[in-house]
């Protein structure tokens, strides 16, 4: 009897040790505001397109534009992406931005 109970001591004795563990720390990550993220990619397309990558611009614009699409930026994001691609001749492309941007 004595035996059980000693042994059941130690069981109980040895979850209430693990459970009550090490306090794990937790990181936190400083994340950008989104606004902030797609002004960044909107101001990254507009340098690769003032250097002439117009078709990686125009991919950029359209992130920008996904990522915060409630921005004032978006519009004009889908704008340059339109004008892009029109400017290289991708015109289906730039007639689905434009009308992305119409309605």
């Amino acid at each position: 009897m004595n035996n059980k109970f000693n042994l059941s001591f130690l069981i109980i004795f040895f979850l209430i040790i693990s459970c009550s563990g090490k306090d794990e720390k937790v990181s936190v990550l400083k994340e950008k505001n989104l606004e902030t993220q797609m002004i960044e990619v909107y101001n990254e397309a507009m340098v690769e397109f003032e250097r002439g990558d117009v078709i990686y611009a125009g991919k950029k614009f359209s992130e920008a534009e996904l990522l915060y699409p409630q921005s004032i930026w978006a519009p004009r994001a889908v704008l340059m992406s339109a004008y892009g691609y029109f400017s290289q001749g991708y015109y289906k492309d730039a007639i689905n931005d434009l009308e992305r941007f119409i309605f």
